[in-house]
């Protein structure tokens, strides 16, 4: 292959000023695995530590709203304890988002851009949206998708194992046992899922972060190009070097 083929590889890194630009049009690596692990963890953590206030909230509302012997006597509890539990709620809701916008702050994509929300054809285009799905991108997805569905699997046929070993001896405990059991049980299948996941996640944002700069490297002529725009000609750089020393 003669040296003009060569010269139009793309085997050059990435310029500061290309990577500034980059940034500026609000390109950047994403993945959305990385976010939503984020959200998950963060709302597993706040359901884990706020579990026994949240249940004990259900059973104050329960018991009021059925407190009483007939029909009749069934009423909408006060506005304090829906208050009180839409506070927890919220919190769930609060820790998915804070842990959504922590993965892209690690990501580098956090600043907002305003030409990110024009339209663009490319997203509806049928033919670019078949291109997407052949070529080394999609197999890398079609990995993490297998590897998601056999972690989720796997957890979830644990669990299933665990209960019916744990049903045995449920039979003459309370209710309140066996809620707390099968919350148990919900809470370590959830957090092993979502440890799972994150790990995923982690090696979904570095192959992003890789394949991101690989789209960004240059070919000798651009490297050239954009040389002679941000420092001048590269001949003349040359001989002014030669003549100072």
């Amino acid at each position: 292959m003669s040296d003009d083929a060569h010269s139009d590889d793309k085997q050059f890194e990435p310029t500061p000023y290309k990577l500034q630009q980059a940034h500026q049009d609000g390109l950047a690596a994403r993945s959305s695995d990385l976010a939503a692990a984020a959200g998950m963890l963060l709302s597993l953590a706040v359901v884990t530590f706020a579990g026994p206030v949240l249940m004990r909230e259900l059973q104050l509302m329960t018991g009021e709203m059925l407190g009483g012997i007939s029909a009749n006597a069934i009423r909408m509890p006060g506005a304090l304890p829906i208050a009180r539990l839409g506070m927890l709620v919220a919190l769930v809701g609060v820790g998915a988002i804070v842990g959504g916008v922590a993965a892209a702050v690690i990501m580098g994509n956090a600043a907002f851009n305003s030409a990110r929300l024009r339209f663009n054809w490319d997203k509806i285009n049928p033919g670019a949206g078949l291109s997407r799905m052949v070529g080394r991108a999609a197999g890398v997805r079609a990995v993490f998708a297998a590897c998601k569905i056999l972690l989720v699997g796997g957890v979830m046929l644990d669990a299933l194992v665990r209960s019916s070993v744990g049903l045995a001896s449920l039979g003459g405990v309370s209710p309140r046992e066996m809620a707390l059991s099968a919350w148990t049980l919900l809470l370590w299948a959830a957090w092993k899922i979502a440890g799972g996941l994150a790990i995923l996640a982690i090696a979904d944002a570095i192959y992003q972060r890789w394949e991101f700069r690989q789209g960004l490297k240059m070919t000798r002529r651009e490297l050239m190009e954009e040389l002679k725009r941000t420092e001048g000609d590269v001949r003349f750089r040359k001989r002014r070097m030669t003549r100072v020393t």
